[in-house]
C-alpha cells in the first residue's frame, strides 16, 4: 500500500530538494533561474515557501513549473510501484477529494487524471477524505496543538483503515 503523496517533494528540472527531507529546498536549477531572474533563491528554505513564491510573482509562469512537477510525480510514482513485488494499492488520505484542476492543498498538485493514469499499474486505488482539526485520540505536547489540528486525526485513519480492508484482504487473496 502507497499512500499518495504530494507533487511538491520531488526533485525535478526546476528545482532540487533533500534527499531525506523532502520539504527542504535545496538548490534551483539553471532552468528555474532563468524563468524566475527576479527571485532571490538563497532566502528559500522549503518547498512550500518556493512554491507559494513562484506562483505569488507569476502564476502563468508557474504552470510550467505545475506541469514538471505533475510529468515528475507520474514517472516517479510508476517508477516506485513497478519496483513492487505484489499487488499494489494506492491511498489518497486527505481533507479534500482529488480534483480535475491542481492545488496547493496536500497532497499539493496531484489531480484525479495523476491518479487514475496510475490505474493500470496497481491493484486497487482507495479514496478516503476526512477532515482536519479533531484531535480526540491524538497525543501530543501542549504546545503542538495548533499544528496537530490541522493533521489528520485518528477518525481519518479509522476511515482508512475501514476502506483498505476489502482491497487488502482481495490483494492478498
Amino acid at each position: 500500500m502507497i499512500q499518495l503523496p504530494g507533487a511538491t517533494g520531488l526533485s525535478n528540472s526546476f528545482y532540487k530538494v533533500h534527499p531525506r527531507r523532502n520539504d527542504r529546498f535545496i538548490a534551483p536549477t539553471d532552468k528555474l533561474i532563468a524563468l524566475y531572474p527576479e527571485i532571490y533563491f538563497a532566502e528559500i528554505a522549503f518547498t512550500g515557501h518556493l512554491i507559494s513564491r513562484l506562483c505569488a510573482v507569476d502564476s502563468d509562469r508557474f504552470e510550467l513549473v505545475r506541469k514538471q512537477l505533475a510529468a515528475t510525480w507520474t514517472r516517479c510514482l510508476k517508477a516506485l510501484v513497478g519496483r513492487a513485488n505484489g499487488p499494489v494499492i494506492l491511498l489518497w488520505l486527505a481533507s479534500r477529494a482529488p480534483q480535475d484542476a491542481s492545488t496547493g492543498i496536500h497532497p499539493a498538485f496531484v489531480t484525479r487524471k495523476m491518479i487514475e493514469g496510475l490505474r493500470a499499474y496497481v491493484s486497487d486505488i482507495v479514496e478516503v477524505v476526512a477532515e482536519r482539526g479533531t484531535t480526540g485520540g491524538m497525543q501530543f505536547a501542549p504546545l503542538d496543538s495548533l499544528a496537530a489540528e490541522e493533521m489528520l486525526g485518528k477518525a481519518a485513519h479509522e476511515a482508512a483503515a475501514k476502506a483498505l480492508r476489502r482491497p487488502l484482504i482481495r490483494a492478498l487473496g
